[in-house]
């Protein structure tokens, strides 16, 4: 097992000053796991040094970044990324925007990746050495990346807690080589290439709002809509329409979590508002509005003074 530890200072990371930040490290032998949450009062930017090695992170926020040599990304939500960084590195440059930001990460140093045998690492290594050092999707699973991202519950104590963390750690592992692995996918006697699969769900995150139609879809990745629907449900394992359906739902549930109404958020994904009521209490059991209120109850919460000794009863 390794040490859970508590902190709001791990500048290895790229550690951020601001209001409302907590921070959970687990120290296991091989890699280092962390998850962080805070309150972004105003839109800020943070130059940050990130030490030599493999990082694999993904988070829930507005950000931007860019690092010289290395590239850059950006997200307005939820965002996954996998980056080997060489020693030497120039430092990233940062800005955040929005009203939280939440984040999570798995860190093998330098000296970790050359010695851990350890089949995961080696694949994730070998698909970042064969193409860009970094590299991020805007396309993993929402509820993945909001589980990764969240506080431990502290009903975990104890041996508990590490082993909920170490659990995190492969979790993370397991959503990186998901989304990084190109092999072949078998299906009964035929050898489905999965780069009509990823080809298809690229062209359907970027046009959510007016998604294709299954023929229109098949002939712009260029293959039959059978096949297509085939490769499509062994890579995701769901069908194309409901994929498209919950990336819209996990879309405006972002949205709406940073402030846009609910209508707006219809808008922006292809709804009509009715429609979006419909499908968001089919898969989350609530309407919209209850996320918007949710989101202005915790944002009154969050500028209420803190209690004085006097107040409590």
């Amino acid at each position: 097992m390794g040490k859970v530890s508590s902190s709001a200072s791990f500048s290895k990371i790229g550690d951020v000053a601001d209001a409302g930040r907590s921070f959970d490290a687990f120290e296991g032998q091989l890699s280092l796991f962390w998850r962080s949450e805070q309150t972004v009062s105003k839109p800020h930017t943070y130059e940050a040094l990130t030490p030599a090695g493999l990082h694999i992170g993904c988070g829930i926020a507005s950000i931007a970044t860019h690092s010289q040599g290395l590239g850059d990304f950006a997200f307005q939500g939820a965002g996954l990324t996998a980056m080997l960084c060489p020693q030497g590195a120039q430092p990233f440059h940062t800005r955040i925007a929005g009203r939280t930001a939440r984040a999570a990460g798995l860190f093998l140093a330098s000296e970790q990746t050359s010695i851990a045998s350890n089949d995961v690492i080696d694949e994730i290594k070998a698909a970042l050495e064969k193409g860009s050092p970094l590299r991020a999707s805007s396309s993993a699973p929402l509820s993945v990346i909001s589980r990764l991202c969240a506080p431990v519950d502290p009903w975990f104590q104890g041996a508990a807690r590490e082993l909920a963390f170490e659990a995190r750690a492969l979790e993370m592992a397991a959503l990186a080589l998901s989304w990084l692995s190109g092999r072949p996918i078998q299906s009964g006697t035929r050898l489905l290439n999965e780069r009509y699969a990823f080809a298809a769900r690229d062209v359907l995150e970027r046009r959510l709002d007016h998604p294709p139609s299954l023929v229109e879809l098949a002939r712009e990745v260029g293959i039959n809509v059978r096949s297509l629907t085939d490769v499509f449900r062994t890579c995701f394992g769901t069908s194309i329409a409901a994929y498209v359906t919950a990336r819209r739902l996990d879309l405006a549930a972002v949205l709406m979590e940073q402030g846009m109404s609910p209508t707006a958020a219809a808008h922006r994904v292809g709804y009509t508002p009715s429609h979006l009521s419909n499908a968001f209490h089919r898969r989350y059991g609530i309407r919209p509005q209850d996320i918007r209120r949710a989101a202005r109850f915790q944002m009154a919460h969050e500028k209420r003074p803190p209690a004085q000794a006097d107040d409590i009863v």
